[in-house]
């Protein structure tokens, strides 16, 4: 008897999909791509898991990656997980914000002395203005417009999908407390983001691209589900994995 190919399932997206916040206690406190081999496996599945998201990066860099990165694994499933910095208001410009909140030793020369000596001096200050301008643009300045998400988004799908590939889409979850307190409007921006992309989402039809609604999975947490406002615990990733492998067992049942 021949053994069936396992399932192949790539991860896209920003640090949210790689990070547990607070660290891991134990081995097992994983991200869901390392719980997701496992349950599948339970489900009768045998599937190789790939993450190949970036830290602070956008939908559209992964758009670009794409090509590169993922499309010669030839996925089955595809996993999208982006979001949480594209709503973000871009009252600091994004390169500037990635050069200040960078940890690491930071190379040699003028780079190091950016690094390791200016960068954590001018952060504070930095950090301050962005809190200060965040409270009095609105909605009108955004690392990544909604209209442009959705249509970076609608690219990723389009080319998976021309593959046969199932799309899994998941959403932003509840930014929390202390996002909004350095970042006021936050949670009125991701509410005008979800609404986009759910709307993409329905109005595309097809039934093998599908919204994860993580918002909804870990809400009952409550502040413990993202103590940093940004990314997710080991009880948060632990049921992200579990809906994920309950649609693509069903996806691939059906």
């Amino acid at each position: 008897m021949t053994t069936p190919a396992p399932i192949r399932v790539a991860v896209l997206g920003n640090s949210v999909p790689l990070l547990v916040v607070p660290s891991r206690q134990r081995r097992e406190d994983g991200t869901y791509a390392e719980r997701l081999p496992r349950l599948l496996a339970e489900a009768g599945l045998t599937a190789a898991v790939s993450c190949h998201a970036r830290l602070f990066e956008l939908i559209h860099e992964g758009a670009r990656r794409y090509g590169h990165d993922i499309a010669p694994l030839q996925p089955d499933v595809l996993v999208l997980h982006y979001g949480v910095l594209e709503l973000q208001p871009n009252v600091l410009p994004t390169t500037l914000n990635r050069s200040l909140t960078r940890s690491g030793p930071g190379g040699r020369g003028l780079r190091r002395l950016w690094q390791r000596g200016l960068a954590p001096r001018l952060w504070p200050a930095a950090r301050a203005w962005q809190r200060w301008a965040s409270a009095r643009v609105g909605v009108r300045t955004w690392r990544l417009r909604p209209d442009r998400f959705v249509a970076e988004l609608d690219h990723l799908v389009r080319v998976a999908r021309a593959t046969q590939a199932l799309v899994l889409v998941l959403d932003v979850h509840d930014t929390g407390p202390r996002l909004e307190h350095f970042m006021p409007g936050t949670a009125r921006r991701r509410a005008v983001l979800q609404g986009a992309v759910r709307a993409y989402v329905d109005d595309r039809a097809d039934p093998g691209v599908r919204l994860v609604a993580v918002s909804e999975l870990v809400r009952p947490l409550g502040d413990a589900a993202s103590v940093d406002g940004l990314h997710l615990g080991p009880e948060g990733h632990a049921l992200v994995a579990e809906a994920l492998a309950k649609e693509i067992t069903a996806y691939g049942a059906g």
